[in-house]
Order: structure tokens, then sequence, then C-alpha cells
């Protein structure tokens, strides 16, 4: 078991974790390839404003000229952005929840018997 702070965490939370952090991880990185392959901004750039949406924070890059800079994105841009509002808001939550389940343990036991055979 993994403490922290005098206090231990269950091996089934760090897994869970882990499996969120992982997640994520593939989402953000997905969805920043895909925006790469359609928009003409650097990386970095669309790396920012996936991550932002994701987290649903709101903040954008503008450059002077327009306030956000997924204004300036393809119609398709602007649907990935839309996806991965939503893929952050419920996305690694519900699918980090289906995907590890708990081991659901009776916290009772039927009496013993003592069956007379024969």
């Amino acid at each position: 078991d993994v403490e922290v702070f005098n206090r231990r965490i269950p091996q089934d939370l760090i897994t869970r974790a882990l499996c969120f952090t992982v997640l994520a991880i593939v989402m953000i990185t997905g969805m920043t390839l895909l925006l790469d392959s359609t928009e003409s901004q650097p990386f970095l750039f669309l790396m920012f404003e996936i991550t932002s949406a994701m987290g649903i924070v709101g903040m954008s890059l503008g450059n002077g000229e327009t306030l956000s800079l997924s204004a300036l994105f393809t119609d398709f841009g602007k649907v990935m952005i839309m996806l991965s509002m939503l893929l952050g808001r419920f996305g690694p939550l519900m699918i980090g929840l289906f995907a590890v389940k708990t081991a659901v343990s009776k916290p009772y036991r039927y009496a013993k018997a003592r069956v007379i055979i024969g």
C-alpha cells in the first residue's frame, strides 16, 4: 500500500488513478494528432487548446487578431474542440469507472451447517 501524509491509500484507488491518468494522456495525444492533421497552427498551440478543452478550463491562445486560436480552426477543428470538451467532462471518468471493476466482497458469511449423512 502507498502511504501519504501518514494515511494509507488502497491499491485499487492507485490503480484507478493510474488508469484515469493514462487514459487522459492517450485522449489528449490522440485528439491533438487529429487536430494537427487538419490545422496549420503549431503543434504545442494545438496541444494547449485540446488540453484546455479537455480540462474544461476555457483558456485559449489568442494571436492578436482574434480572441481565440480556435476561431481560426476549420469546421472539423471546431468540432474536435467541442468533442474534447465533452470527453473531458464525461469521458475519462466514465470510461475509467467501467474499465476498473472493484471486487465485491461479502461482508457476511453463512453459518456453518452440520449435516448428518447416512
